[in-house]
Formats: C-alpha cells, sequence, structure tokens
C-alpha cells in the first residue's frame, strides 16, 4: 500500500515538472509573439559592458586598436581620416537640372525712367509628369530612274532597312518597355497601378498587352541574364540566400509560397536569381551551383549542407543570424543572451576597426586570429557549459544550438581576409524583392515567377553598381536585337563591362 502510494506521488512529481517545463516553453512562445506583434524588430543592440576575464581584456585590446597607432610600418603610412558629412547648399542639390527662366516685370511702371541695377534669383524645383508621344519611322522608298545606265546589279527599289525593334512586330519602343520595368521592379509599381497611369497621360493599355511585352522583353533578356548567372558561378567567393515569392496555382485555385535563389558575387559585386519550380530543396541547390567551386557563405539552411562533401566548396556561415537567435530570446533568458550578444559585439567591433584602419589582407587575418579567435573559442566553451541549464526546444537553447553547431563553419572567415563576417550583403540584396512582392502581391504561373527572376536579376546588379537603371535598360533592349542578330558576344552589356564604357550613367553617392 505505501509502495502504490510514493509510485503514485512520484508520478505526481513528473507529471507536475512536465506542465512546468510545457509552461515555460508555452511563455517563452507568448514573449516572442508579443514582441514581433508589439515590439521593435531592429536588430541594433546597445553597447554591452563585457563580463571581467578573457572577454574584457580583448574588449581592452579592440578599443587600443582602435585608439592607438601600430608600429608596424605598413600602418605608420596609413593616414585615418574621419569621415564627417559635409553639408552643402540646397542649390547643389539641383545641379545637372535644366532651368527654365520665368522673368517677372514691374507692373504699372514706366521702366523707361529707371536703370537696371541687378536681379533677385529665386529656385524652385517643379515637375512636369511623364510624356508619351509616338515615333513614326518613316523610310522612303526609291525607284530608279532609268534603266539604261549601263551599271549592273543595281536595284531598282530601294529603301533603308527597318531597325530592330525590342519586341519583334511590337508598338512598344525601349523606353516604355524599360519604364514598365523600372517601375514594377524598382519602384514596385504593378502593372495594374501604371496602366491607370497611363490611361491618364491618354494611353489605353490591357492587362494583356502589357503582359505580353514584359514576356517578349523578357525572352529577349534571357541571354543576358544567363551570361551574368555564368559569370556569378566562375567568383571564388559567394554569398547565398533564398526568399519566398507567392506563386498562383491553378489547379489548388491559390497563391503557394514558392521560393526565389539569389547568389551574389562579393568582389564582382553582381548577383543573379534563380527560380527553379519554386523548390528550395537541396536537389536545386546542387543544380544550381553545380559548377561552382570556392567559399559559398550562406546563413546556415539545411540545403546547402549537401556541399559539406564536396572538397572544392569551403561553406562558412553568418554572425548576423546567429545574433538574431540570441536576440530574439531576450526576453526568456536575459542574462544567458545578453552575455553572448556581448560578445558577438566585439567581433564586429573588432571589423569595424579593420575596416577604419583600412587593414590588408595580412593584417585583418593577423588581427582576427590574435583578438577573434580567442572570443569564438571561448563561447564554445561557454555553451558547453551552459547548454545543459536551458530547455533545448527553447529559444535560448535553440540559439546555443545554432550557434554550437556550426562553430567551424562560424569560425572560418577569421583565416581569410577576402571573407566578410556576415551574410548582410545578401539579404540586403534581396530586400527590394520583399518591398515588390507587398505591392504586386503574386505571380501569375511559374514562367512569370522565372521572369521576374531575370528582371530582378538586372535590376539588382545595377544597384551593386551603382548605376542609373534606366540608362542601362534602354540600352539592353536597343542593342540586344543586334547582337543577338549578328550572334556577337554579350560582354559590353554585363553591368561592371557597360559602366566603364558609360561613366554618365553612374549614380551620384
Amino acid at each position: 500500500m505505501l509502495e502504490a502510494s510514493l509510485e503514485r506521488e512520484k508520478q505526481k512529481d513528473q507529471q507536475l515538472a512536465e506542465l512546468q517545463k510545457q509552461l515555460k516553453e508555452v511563455l517563452s512562445q507568448l514573449a516572442w509573439f508579443k514582441r514581433k506583434m508589439f515590439g521593435s524588430i531592429s536588430e541594433k543592440y546597445p553597447n554591452i559592458t563585457p563580463l571581467p576575464g578573457l572577454f574584457a581584456e580583448l574588449s581592452d585590446q579592440i578599443d587600443s586598436l582602435s585608439d592607438s597607432k601600430s608600429s608596424e610600418q605598413e600602418l605608420d603610412q596609413i593616414v585615418i581620416h574621419k569621415k564627417v558629412k559635409s553639408r552643402k547648399p540646397r542649390q547643389e542639390s539641383m545641379e545637372g537640372l535644366p532651368v527654365v527662366e520665368s522673368v517677372i516685370e514691374p507692373k504699372d511702371i514706366d521702366l523707361t525712367k529707371y536703370k537696371r541695377i541687378g536681379e533677385e534669383h529665386t529656385k524652385v524645383i517643379e515637375f512636369e509628369p511623364g510624356k508619351l508621344f509616338v515615333l513614326d519611322i518613316i523610310r522612303p522608298k526609291y525607284a530608279l530612274i532609268t534603266q539604261n545606265n549601263g551599271e549592273e546589279n543595281i536595284p531598282a527599289i530601294v529603301i533603308a532597312p527597318m531597325p530592330l525593334l525590342p519586341i519583334y512586330k511590337g508598338s512598344a519602343g525601349s523606353t516604355l518597355i524599360a519604364e514598365l520595368l523600372l517601375q514594377k521592379y524598382v519602384h514596385h509599381l504593378p502593372f495594374y497601378r501604371q496602366i491607370k497611369q497611363f490611361k491618364e497621360l491618354g494611353l489605353k493599355l490591357s492587362a494583356t498587352t502589357i503582359n505580353d511585352w514584359f514576356a517578349s522583353s523578357c525572352d529577349l533578356i534571357k541571354p543576358l541574364y544567363e551570361k551574368i548567372r555564368d559569370r556569378v558561378l566562375t567568383s571564388d567567393y559567394l554569398q547565398a540566400d533564398e526568399t519566398t515569392l507567392a506563386v498562383i496555382n491553378r489547379e489548388k485555385k491559390r497563391a503557394d509560397k514558392e521560393y526565389l535563389w539569389m547568389a551574389r558575387a562579393v568582389k564582382e559585386k553582381l548577383l543573379f536569381f534563380d527560380y527553379r519550380d519554386g523548390s528550395r530543396s537541396s536537389k536545386i541547390a546542387l543544380e544550381i551551383f553545380k559548377d561552382f567551386k570556392g567559399t559559398l557563405q550562406t546563413d546556415g539552411y539545411c540545403a546547402y549542407e549537401i556541399f559539406a562533401k564536396d572538397p572544392g566548396v569551403t561553406l562558412i556561415n553568418c554572425w548576423a543570424h546567429c545574433r538574431r537567435n540570441y536576440e530574439s530570446a531576450l526576453i526568456e533568458n536575459k542574462s544567458l543572451a545578453q552575455y553572448a550578444l556581448g560578445q558577438i559585439q566585439l567581433l564586429y567591433k573588432l571589423e569595424r576597426v579593420i575596416k577604419e584602419k583600412q587593414y590588408s589582407i595580412s593584417q585583418i587575418e593577423k588581427e582576427r586570429q590574435r583578438l577573434a579567435l580567442p572570443i569564438i573559442k571561448d563561447m564554445e566553451k561557454w555553451i558547453e557549459q551552459n547548454y545543459k541549464t536551458v530547455l533545448p526546444k527553447s529559444r535560448i537553447g535553440k540559439a546555443m544550438s545554432y550557434n554550437y553547431g556550426r562553430i567551424q563553419e562560424l569560425s572560418r572567415y577569421i583565416y581569410d581576409g577576402n571573407l566578410q563576417i556576415d551574410n548582410n550583403l545578401a539579404e540586403n540584396a534581396i530586400r527590394p524583392i520583399t518591398v515588390s512582392r507587398k505591392n504586386f502581391l503574386f505571380c501569375g504561373n511559374h514562367n512569370a515567377a522565372l521572369n521576374a527572376a531575370m528582371i530582378f536579376t538586372l535590376t539588382g546588379c545595377c544597384r551593386e553598381q551603382n548605376i542609373n537603371t534606366r540608362h542601362y535598360l534602354i540600352d539592353v533592349l536597343n542593342k540586344l536585337p543586334y547582337i543577338l542578330d549578328k550572334k556577337e558576344s554579350l560582354d559590353s552589356l554585363m553591368p561592371d563591362r557597360w559602366i566603364e564604357q558609360h561613366p554618365e550613367s553612374l549614380l551620384c553617392t
């Protein structure tokens, strides 16, 4: 009887412990959802005073590295200038704009009795809505007057050849198509809103017409897109990421959440987006990066682990994602999350110092190994000591698991000064897509999603190279028909090559 009673008490204690564990997980989830709904979404974190010990000593060393002059000869030759943004007068923002003069004379005064002694200028920026016009291409036709001139092989009738247009037998010129693409994929204005604007300018267009123009222009651009993609994959350092894109499923009569892949060549400042039926599987990753050899930086998504056994590919991960996981655990376990954030903050502080001092590649590697490596190794030991005190499914537990399971990939950046500490540049390249999909909501089918990936590639490369996207698109649409007709090289239209020939299209920074 006593044994049965003790067994029941033991079972109750186990049930109570399990319920307390579940309650803690639910409260953690509730705190996270409250923050997502009502809290700040900024990832910025205030400066943290490191705890005593090794981390505090390393923090002091990083501070001294920032404040003191290095004794090495290379550092003595570097002059550090503090960046101070100069305040420009308002008029400088008007440079490059055409000026229309409007002279206002005094009224009801006999000016013959006056001598002009000067004038007052007040500059006002005005706006005139875009204009549409019809370009009438006239090709005079000539007939030979006499056939008895003794010359041979002279045609009886001559006419200038028809210039090649972006769309065969289409009524849309390169400037109109470029504007359609620019407004949708750079300024995030869906086609149906553009149709309303064109109607106000006197041009009535149907959605079918614009969609046909879009599909035809993407067919024209496809060879250039493939050229850019092949060029990016020849780089030895890529950053990769994925983002969602809603695509209509006609059979299910709904929009499915599909995925766009993105690869960015860091050194070349080129990128491409790829769409493979919306899949995010490792099979698709293998198809896209099958010819790539070099360093591949990702957020740690498991699909890329297929390259871990490839001797030609080195995987590295992102400290920003690691930091983000700890930041989301602040409400749940402030002491542990704050400690981890403080050490990651030291890693980024070192990167800022390195950037300000404009270190060489060898100097970057040396300082990272001297100051960053001890921090990472001690974080690994800290996780081993504290992971057993947290719930594995809690946010702090998941953050520690993410950090510890990828510690090797997170450490590799310190041995190569060309590598970045995080994958943020790739996320910045994806950000415009996030804004666009909130406006056009979805793509009509898989082909439309693939076409969108092509345009996002061209506009993304323009943004990376700081190119005027309108100028680039117009020139590409004008020249591509001739280049493809003659089967010439597309090298001149590659964004980095193109801007060398068109420096006037470089945007002001």
